[in-house]
């Protein structure tokens, strides 16, 4: 017997969390802004948009809220702090973050995509405003950082809070300081991604596609058994974001497999595992 959505929800204790709507009295109603440009192939069940869901009472609405607190206090400039330091701008007055975040540790600027995407969806599904305007500054100001990569010394498009230098050690497999580059780098492509699908941002579409035209630059030059070496350091779902990036602009070139090379249309291809063996990285080899 096949497995319904509604069965699915039932099984999962979900039926009394989640209600289907359409606009909530009292709300911004929230919908996807952009499209996908392509439909996806064989596929049956489809995922509610954002807006069409709200939690009821219980214990998701109990963490939904603080949660939105949290991301209602985030001080956007503090998170920006690692990448202008990068790209020689001014930090505007605001305090270095510590922990993994802090300007010294290896894969700093990873946590960055993530408030993109957490503040896009707080927008799509709750109509928050103050949310979606911390993305519209934190974009904004992620432009102007990829915009000064010239005086940085950066090639264009890069984007980051550590430096291209990185990259190529990566490349070279001579990066011994713990960074994971390409798997922060898919964070920052990622919420970039779903602040222009949610909320509109085509600014945010605009650093996206120039950093994901970085991505492919530099990776097309790698050979095959260098870029299958390349990719035995940790890279999370960047053949993932790719893939939704081809999703919605319908560019092949952003066809994730291909950029990445893994996929069937790569000369030589072929699953490589990770250092780490982690599945927070190689379960995106299978997806």
């Amino acid at each position: 017997m096949s497995l319904s959505r509604h069965h699915l929800f039932q099984a999962t204790g979900a039926t009394a969390a989640l209600t289907v709507v359409g606009q909530i009295a009292g709300t911004t109603p929230a919908l996807a802004a952009v499209p996908w440009a392509r439909s996806d192939i064989g596929v049956s069940a489809y995922e509610f948009d954002l807006g069409q869901v709200r939690l009821t009472s219980g214990r998701w609405l109990d963490n939904q809220n603080p949660t939105l607190d949290y991301l209602r206090f985030v001080d956007v400039d503090r998170l920006l702090y690692v990448y202008r330091v990068n790209h020689r701008l001014s930090t505007n007055g605001a305090a270095a973050n510590g922990g993994w975040d802090a300007p010294g540790f290896p894969f700093r600027s990873h946590v960055q995509g993530h408030f993109l995407t957490a503040w896009a969806q707080a927008y799509a599904v709750l109509g928050d405003t103050t949310c979606r305007d911390k993305a519209h500054y934190m974009v904004a100001e992620l432009a102007k950082c990829q915009a000064n990569n010239g005086a940085a010394g950066f090639t264009s498009g890069y984007l980051s809070g550590f430096p291209e230098s990185d990259i190529t050690a990566v490349e070279n497999r001579t990066l011994t300081n713990g960074n994971v580059p390409y798997y922060c780098l898919h964070k920052t492509l990622a919420g970039l991604l779903d602040v222009w699908r949610l909320i509109g941002n085509t600014q945010a579409r605009t650093v996206l596609l120039a950093l994901a035209g970085w991505v492919d630059a530099r990776t097309s030059r790698l050979g095959s058994s260098q870029m299958q070496a390349m990719l035995g350091t940790e890279f999370g779902g960047m053949n993932a974001v790719l893939t939704d990036l081809y999703q919605m602009t319908g560019d092949s070139r952003w066809r994730g497999g291909r950029v990445l090379g893994l996929d069937g249309t790569s000369q030589g291809a072929q699953v490589v595992l990770a250092d780490d063996n982690g599945a927070n990285n190689n379960l995106w080899r299978f997806l």
